[in-house]
């Protein structure tokens, strides 16, 4: 009996394959709502924590690709979204006399 040929990617490669597309397909989503966000005039506070959520699925992403491009992206992102959230950081009201 012949062998039965397989394809390069097996079936027990498509549900990773499927993480991989759905991750990226989530980051779309995230960088149409910062999009839709910054043209709606949104307060930099709110793209900020959009941009927070990003660079978490980023991270994701980039693990599950194994590109040391995507990883070097996203530490930039990472670093530049902190950046941002130390310029944009809620002030703190301190009262004389009180403790903060």
């Amino acid at each position: 009996m012949d062998a039965v040929p397989t394809l390069a990617g097996s079936e027990a490669d498509r549900p990773a394959e499927e993480t991989v597309i759905e991750t990226a397909a989530a980051l779309l989503r995230r960088l149409e709502r910062i999009d839709a966000l910054t043209r709606a005039g949104a307060s930099p506070v709110t793209v900020l924590g959009e941009l927070q959520g990003l660079v978490g699925e980023a991270e994701t992403w980039a693990r599950l690709e194994g590109d040391d491009r995507a990883e070097a992206a996203v530490a930039r992102a990472r670093e530049a979204v902190e950046r941002g959230a130390e310029r944009f950081a809620p002030v703190q009201e301190v009262t004389p006399g009180i403790a903060a």
